[in-house]
């Protein structure tokens, strides 16, 4: 038939591109996102002002910078996000010569003065705090869960408009990761999920050299999360936040 070597030369281009793609590292993409969101893999990422925790303002893209970056979003009242800590302090610990890491520290999931499904889930959170009404107060928040968690990924917290977070997912989900390379996304995880396992892959396409020993892949699975009741008063914003006792026994 005529057209067969039309067809070959053109699947053969085809392939050639794609391996180029890959081997300069802008094909090497994933999206594990929701289709119909702003926020597209191949996208640059959108850029506002975010707030470090000694109160000043600082522009997400100067936080980020050049290179590959990991963006970590979440808040302390989230027991599925607690549950992830010490694998993310892993994942960071591990990719810390090549990747840059940084928090994004967002409303509470789950705040004492919430009604609805948050007086139901009160109980299993750990931690009691309300939710912030000024930028101070999600500081102080985000200063809690640094304190209490031992987190090292460095934070900023969203300030209370939420103007950077449109963008980046939609109101009032509670965690996502997302990693740019030269401020373009490269991954995304899904609304409200954090799929640490992902994140580690295209990781390890992007750094190869760095080895995977079997102490580190452990701690990417850790046997218990860290979703337990917080034990004695938060160091930060005592006004706002407090404690809660574990739940009795059923």
């Amino acid at each position: 038939m005529p057209w067969c070597p039309v067809l070959i030369r053109r699947l053969c281009a085809a392939m050639l591109a794609s391996s180029l793609l890959c081997a300069s590292g802008a094909g090497c993409s994933r999206d594990d996102g929701d289709p119909g969101t702003d926020l597209r893999v191949g996208a640059r990422l959108p850029d506002g002002e975010v707030l470090a925790l000694d109160g000043r303002v600082v522009r997400l893209a100067q936080r980020v910078g050049r290179g590959v970056a990991v963006i970590v979003l979440g808040n302390f009242t989230c027991p599925g996000f607690r549950g992830h800590v010490p694998a993310l302090e892993a994942l960071a610990a591990h990719y810390r010569g090549g990747a840059s890491f940084v928090m994004l520290y967002l409303r509470e999931s789950h705040p004492t003065d919430g009604g609805g499904p948050d007086a139901v889930l009160r109980g299993t959170v750990g931690v009691c705090m309300l939710q912030p009404t000024t930028d101070a107060e999600r500081i102080a928040n985000a200063r809690n869960f640094v304190a209490v968690e031992r987190w090292t990924i460095p934070t900023l917290a969203v300030p209370m408009d939420e103007v950077v977070l449109r963008e980046l997912m939609p109101p009032g989900s509670p965690m996502r990761l997302i990693i740019v390379e030269d401020g373009v996304v490269r991954y995304r995880s899904r609304f409200g999920y954090i799929d640490v396992d992902a994140a580690d892959a295209w990781l390890a396409d992007r750094f190869p050299s760095l080895p995977h020993p079997a102490a580190y892949v452990r701690a990417l699975h850790p046997a218990a999360a860290g979703t337990g009741p917080i034990a004695g008063p938060l160091p930060d914003g005592p006004r706002r936040t407090a404690t809660v006792p574990a739940p009795p026994p059923r």
